[in-house]
């Protein structure tokens, strides 16, 4: 979608201060991220990853991604860390485990809950166009009117969407493994 007076390079400056936001995000928690769940103990049911993606990268409103957070089952696990903000604030960086699926929220204090990350690795129904187990050409074509960024850190790929008419930017982390999919992470920018 071509946006008037936008240029590309500004939408690539954009992605690449999101990119940064969120790593930062990830950098400053530092290792003091605890487990609130320990991992294996619980069978979790896996959440609506479509309605999750959904409100993510479409909001109906301002608290449609808390209540979406809230019908959430409980997960196999989850961990908690503790985040200076970019306004430098403090805020949680919370990433719930489920089978197949992760579900990553920032929270800074004394406001709701944002979603700002959803991965995919495993699962039989395709998310947003995407599947683990597709081959990785076959996703790439996918998101071909993506702008191709530097592969963020784990990822084989990454891609910054500006093209879906319904959503917000956002960005498309893929690991292949063999010319397989074998994960997909959608990232919300933050502003």
């Amino acid at each position: 979608m071509k946006l008037l007076g936008i240029t590309r390079s500004s939408r690539l400056a954009t992605a690449a201060i999101g990119l940064a936001l969120i790593s930062t995000l990830v950098a400053c928690g530092g290792a003091d991220g605890q487990p609130t769940t320990p991992a294996g103990q619980v069978t979790a049911a896996r959440p609506n990853a479509d309605e999750l993606l959904s409100v993510m990268l479409s909001p109906a409103g301002p608290d449609s991604a808390a209540a979406a957070l809230a019908r959430l089952p409980r997960p196999a696990s989850s961990s908690t860390r503790r985040v200076l903000s970019h306004h430098g604030g403090a805020a949680d960086v919370t990433v719930s485990e489920y089978d197949g699926l992760s579900v990553t929220t920032y929270q800074a204090l004394g406001a709701s809950p944002l979603l700002i990350g959803v991965e995919m690795t495993s699962g039989a129904a395709p998310l947003h166009g995407m599947t683990v187990g597709m081959s990785a050409a076959a996703a790439q074509s996918y998101l071909g009117g993506a702008s191709k960024l530097p592969a963020a850190p784990g990822a084989s790929a990454s891609y910054s969407v500006t093209t879906d008419p319904l959503a917000a930017p956002y960005q498309v982390d893929l690991v292949t493994s063999g010319g397989v999919v074998t994960g997909v992470t959608w990232s919300a920018y933050l502003d």
